[in-house]
C-alpha cells in the first residue's frame, strides 16, 4: 500500500515537456542559447537549429533565455508547451568584446593598447580639424600644432617619436580606407576615433602601422524615423599676447639719440672737436664727409617731422625746421593681427529601415586666421549608404568629396 502511494505522488509531481526555438531579430536561429526554468537548476541549451527541449516543467513556470550579446528575456509559459522566442541585441554587452584583426579579446584587456574617443568627446566642440579632439584626451597620444596656419595638419605622435630621421606620423584609417591625412574629414561626421598604440594591436596593418594607427569611424544611419539635425557655431579668436615692442614715439626718440651718438662718435674719429647734437643735417653730413642721398646718410641725419611727437626737452636740445606734416604712427602688430571669426555649419540627414541604412551630411567651415590674409575654408559632403540584399549579400557606398581653400 505504501509503495503504491509513493509512486502515485511521484507521478503527480512530474511536469510536462516544453519545446521551442530561439531566433534573433533577423529570423536566424541562435545556437547555444541558454534556456533555464527560472528559480530552478532545470535548463538546457539550443541545438544547431536553435531548438530546445525541457522536461518536468510546471504549467506556470517562467523560462529565462540568455545569450552573449543579447538581452536576457523571461518567458511565462501560461500553459504553453511550445514557445518561440526572439532575442534583442544588447549593444552595451557587445561593446565589452572588441574584435580585432587577429581575434577577439575582452575590452578590459585591450585598453592599454587601444585608446578610444566616442562622439560624446567630439560633439558640441567647434573643431577645424578632427585631430584637435584628441589633444590631452588619450594617454600615450600627443597632438600639437606645428604652425599657426589655420587648418594646417597637426602632428600626432603615438608613444613618442619612432625615428630620428624617418617619418613618425601614424597611419590614418577612415571607414577602413587608409589615408595620409584627416584634412578632408568633417569632425561632425565622426562617430568614434580609436588609436592603436602598440605593435600588437596595429599588426594587421603591417609596417604602415609601425607608428600607430588612428582609426576613424564615421556615423551611420540608425533604425527609426528619418532624423534631421543642423548644428551651427560662431566663435572669435584673438591674439593672446603681443610682443612688447617700442611704440612709434619711443622709436623716434630712440633713433634720435642713436643718431646723435653715432654722429658724435664718427666726428671725433675725424678730428672734429666742435661737433654737437644741435648741428643741423647739412652740417652733420659735411663734418663726417657723407653726401646727402647716399645709403648711409640716414645714420646721421634726423627727420624734422619727428619733433612734432618728441618731448620738449628733445626739441630744445636740437636744431630742426618745424613742419606741419604729420606721420602715420602705426603699431604693425595691430595692422597684421585681427580678431578672427570662426564659423562652422553642418546639416545631417540619417535613418534606417530593416534593409537599408543611410546618412547624408554637408558641412561648411570658415576659419579666419589671426594674421590678415590667412584663413581656412572647407566644404564637405558625405554619403554613407548600406543595403542588405539578403542574408548573404549586402552592398554599400561611402562617398566623401571635400573642397578646401
Amino acid at each position: 500500500m505504501l509503495l503504491l502511494i509513493s509512486c502515485h505522488l511521484n507521478i503527480l509531481a512530474q511536469g510536462k515537456i516544453i519545446t521551442g526555438v530561439i531566433l534573433d531579430k533577423t529570423g536566424e536561429t541562435v545556437i547555444g542559447a541558454s534556456v533555464l526554468v527560472k528559480g530552478t537548476t532545470n535548463g538546457t541549451i539550443t541545438d544547431v537549429d536553435g531548438n530546445f527541449t525541457l522536461n518536468n516543467v510546471q504549467e506556470n513556470a517562467v523560462l529565462q533565455v540568455s545569450f552573449v550579446g543579447y538581452k536576457t528575456q523571461d518567458i511565462a509559459l501560461k500553459g504553453q508547451s511550445n514557445v518561440k522566442v526572439t532575442l534583442e541585441e544588447d549593444t552595451e554587452v557587445l561593446d565589452e568584446v572588441v574584435v580585432i584583426g587577429y581575434g577577439s579579446v575582452k575590452k578590459s584587456t585591450l585598453t592599454g593598447a587601444v585608446a578610444k574617443m566616442d562622439t560624446k568627446g567630439i560633439q558640441d566642440r567647434p573643431l577645424a580639424r578632427p585631430e584637435t579632439a584628441l589633444q590631452g584626451q588619450l594617454a600615450g597620444v600627443t597632438v600639437r600644432t606645428t604652425t599657426g596656419e589655420p587648418g594646417a595638419d597637426m602632428q600626432i605622435r603615438v608613444r613618442g617619436a619612432a625615428s630620428v630621421n624617418a617619418n613618425s606620423d601614424p597611419l590614418y584609417v577612415v571607414d577602413g580606407v587608409p589615408m595620409t591625412t584627416l584634412s578632408g574629414i568633417n569632425p561632425a561626421d565622426i562617430a568614434s576615433i580609436e588609436v592603436l598604440k602598440d605593435a600588437a594591436s596595429a599588426a594587421i596593418y603591417g609596417s604602415r602601422g609601425s607608428n600607430g594607427v588612428v582609426i576613424v569611424t564615421t556615423q551611420k544611419g540608425k533604425t527609426g524615423k528619418p532624423k534631421v539635425s543642423f548644428n551651427a557655431s560662431v566663435g572669435f579668436q584673438t591674439l593672446e599676447k603681443k610682443i612688447d615692442l617700442l611704440s612709434a614715439t619711443e622709436w623716434m626718440e630712440f633713433r634720435t639719440r642713436w643718431n646723435d651718438a653715432y654722429y658724435l662718435s664718427e666726428a671725433q674719429k675725424k678730428g672734429i672737436t666742435n661737433a654737437s647734437i644741435r648741428d643741423d643735417n647739412a652740417t652733420r653730413l659735411a663734418n663726417v664727409g657723407v653726401k646727402a642721398g647716399t645709403d648711409n646718410a640716414y645714420l646721421y641725419i634726423l627727420d624734422d617731422r619727428w619733433f612734432n611727437y618728441l618731448s620738449q626737452d628733445m626739441r630744445d636740445s636740437h636744431t630742426y625746421t618745424p613742419t606741419s606734416e604729420s606721420l602715420s604712427l602705426l603699431d604693425w602688430q595691430d595692422e597684421v593681427y585681427r580678431t578672427a571669426i570662426v564659423q562652422d555649419y553642418s546639416l545631417n540627414v540619417s535613418g534606417a529601415t530593416d534593409n537599408v541604412s543611410y546618412l547624408f551630411s554637408g558641412g561648411y567651415m570658415n576659419q579666419e586666421g589671426l594674421a590678415t590674409g590667412t584663413g581656412y575654408k572647407r566644404f564637405s559632403f558625405r554619403a554613407n549608404v548600406e543595403s542588405e540584399i539578403n542574408k548573404y549579400l549586402s552592398i554599400g557606398m561611402n562617398l566623401a568629396p571635400t573642397y578646401i581653400v
